[in-house]
């Protein structure tokens, strides 16, 4: 009895020890057990290293396979102790990919809490290589404990099993990487070299940092709505811990104004800023693209909230902006409008379109409207065009005249945006159908 209790023990005692499992992961040690915990369609194993070349000529990798299942589908590890972020915020993970933009999502969690995580995205910028991917977790809750390692490949894209969604991994290591770069604040340019301009997407939404596409030297950040994106699918511009310092937004100073580059006019895009804290506390509100594959400057009013929204409370902490782009509309019926830039986040007026516009006059009435809306203005009104809150085109004249009297009897009530034109400068203004 006692021999077959100390056997007991001493495979119980060998069993444990098999199972931890720390920082950092090789995937080379003959004392930790490398167990993978896969979902919805992420597939993950320890395989012999297939491309030992470059910065990895390891024995041993993790593959990934990314198979139909859910977009979210990966895998994750359960660490034996919780990540002591308090030396060492910033992971490393040496990543092959089979094609130049392919994203990592990286999420530590609790062991038994799923709503205690903190999650972070990095993109791969070369195919068939190893690249080294780096996850800055400074603005961790260090409050909270982490004990799971998850990872997700292409989040919001659907895996088909193939060598296209097959990919490695390796050497994921906790390591001090200071100095880290500052925190992310208005206004936004892109351009900073010792600012952090990572970025938060969620619903379908993934942005990342680029080149201007119309060819100048600067960086832009670039959005694209998934095929699978939720109509409210957009990019929180920063960190979850939001901006370095707060929006001072009143009634008097209302206005944030952004630089878009759209595919297409008439596209509706929503700014919102929040307590980073208390998402309870935002303020919402609209303005309509006007240019197609150009760039534009667009005005946000938050005296003029969205449809169903909160109004401005100026003595809310607006520390965190967010940007939704084609909002309300799914990226499965978003056609070909799926990619947007944007850049030069402010806070004010704009100085452009809109106040150019009211210096040459323009005034129109009633508002809210239900049979004729009068415009008049100093100089000849060119094109007038009407956009519903989906960016669909409802109605468009052709003025030519200082004095236009404009028959809205038609439209249903709700609310618009009017894009008038006057000496080749354009503005959009909202407009209140009555019934």
């Amino acid at each position: 009895m006692k021999k077959l209790l100390f056997l007991s023990l001493f495979l119980c005692s060998l069993t444990g020890f098999a199972q931890t499992l720390s920082l950092p992961i090789d995937f080379e040690s003959t004392t930790q057990t490398y167990t993978f915990n896969d979902f919805n369609g992420g597939g993950a194993t320890v395989i012999p290293n297939p491309q030992s070349s470059g910065i990895n000529t390891s024995a041993h990798v993790a593959q990934m396979v990314k198979s139909p299942g859910e977009v979210w589908g990966g895998s994750f590890m359960e660490l034996s102790n919780p990540i002591d972020f308090v030396a060492a915020r910033s992971f490393k993970i040496k990543v092959y990919a089979p094609r130049a933009g392919a994203r990592l999502l990286l999420k530590v969690e609790n062991l038994t809490d799923g709503a205690i995580y903190h999650q972070l995205e990095d993109t791969v910028t070369t195919a068939n290589s190893w690249e080294e991917l780096s996850f800055d977790m400074r603005y961790i809750n260090l409050n909270k404990q982490y004990s799971k390692i998850v990872f997700i490949f292409d989040m919001d894209v659907m895996g088909d099993g193939s060598a296209n969604f097959t990919f490695l991994f390796d050497d994921i290591q906790l390591v001090n990487e200071g100095p880290y770069l500052d925190q992310i604040d208005l206004p936004v340019t892109f351009d900073d070299a010792t600012v952090d301009y990572g970025m938060t997407d969620f619903g379908g939404n993934y942005s990342s940092v680029v080149a201007d596409p119309a060819g100048g030297a600067n960086k832009v950040a670039m959005a694209t709505k998934s095929l699978g994106a939720a109509g409210w699918a957009g990019t929180t511009i920063g960190r979850p811990v939001g901006l370095a310092t707060a929006i001072p937004l009143n009634a008097a100073n209302s206005k944030m104004n952004v630089r878009i580059y759209a595919p297409r006019a008439g596209i509706t895009i929503r700014l919102k800023v929040e307590d980073a804290g208390d998402p309870t506390r935002s303020v919402e509100t609209d303005a309509i693209t006007t240019q197609a594959q150009a760039w534009e400057t667009l005005e946000f009013d938050f005296n003029n909230e969205a449809m169903g929204t909160a109004v401005l409370n100026p003595a809310y902490n607006f520390n965190m902006a967010s940007i939704f782009f084609h909002f309300g509309v799914e990226g499965i019926n978003a056609g070909a409008d799926t990619v947007y830039y944007f850049d030069d986040v402010k806070f004010g007026p704009s100085g452009v379109g809109i106040e150019e516009l009211l210096e040459q006059g323009l005034v129109y009435y009633p508002n809210p409207v239900r049979e004729v809306l009068a415009l008049r203005a100093d100089a000849p009104i060119g094109t007038i065009r009407l956009f519903d809150l989906m960016g669909k085109e409802v109605l468009q004249r052709q003025a030519d005249s200082e004095y236009v009297n404009m028959d809205v009897s038609m439209l249903p009530a709700a609310i618009y945006w009017m894009q008038v034109e006057i000496n080749g400068i354009r503005g959009s203004f909202k407009l209140v159908k009555a019934e």
